[in-house]
């Protein structure tokens, strides 16, 4: 496998429901003008690196506080629910959403330039949503998606992670 980097990644088996619960409400207590709504199916055990997964959903949930800031908007709902295959997390916010173009460069995992409106400036590189798809994606077999909302104004970002999950071998 000449050319290739094993990159070892600890799993083990977490309670999601848990896990999101509190990094909800520790989110909550830093950033107080800010409503996080969490709700779950239930307990949810899954194989994650957890300190892979963290930071990447932390990043769905800090540019949804970003994007309401951007407009005033106070909510955003993260949301966990599973099935047979795998955990299902889903974060919306009231903010203004985003261009469909630029929403299909995020679905691929391309770097692109914030949308989001923050006062006056335009805040964000793109580099956390990237960072995201590769721990998500590469890491954990999982899928992602981006939308704007149906009803109202507002961003989806959803995260979809297998109970069952193979090793990557990842090129240098």
């Amino acid at each position: 496998m000449s050319g290739f980097t094993t990159i070892v990644v600890e799993k083990r088996n977490v309670n999601l429901d848990s896990l999101l619960d509190s990094l909800c409400k520790e989110i909550e207590v830093v950033f107080p003008d800010q409503e996080i709504v969490y709700s779950s199916q239930g307990e949810c055990v899954i194989p994650i690196a957890e300190r892979e997964f963290v930071p990447a959903i932390r990043n769905f949930i800090d540019n949804a506080r970003e994007a309401n800031r951007g407009v005033g908007g106070k909510r955003i709902n993260v949301d966990l629910s599973y099935d047979s295959s795998g955990a299902y997390v889903r974060v919306d916010d009231e903010g203004p959403g985003a261009p469909e173009e630029v929403i299909s460069h995020i679905k691929e995992g391309e770097q692109v330039r914030s949308t989001k409106l923050t006062g006056y400036a335009v805040k964000g590189s793109g580099i956390g949503l990237r960072e995201t798809h590769y721990r998500i994606v590469t890491l954990h077999d999982g899928r992602l998606d981006y939308s704007n909302k149906k009803e109202g104004p507002g961003f989806v970002a959803s995260a979809f992670i297998p109970f069952e999950q193979v090793t990557k071998y990842i090129g240098e």
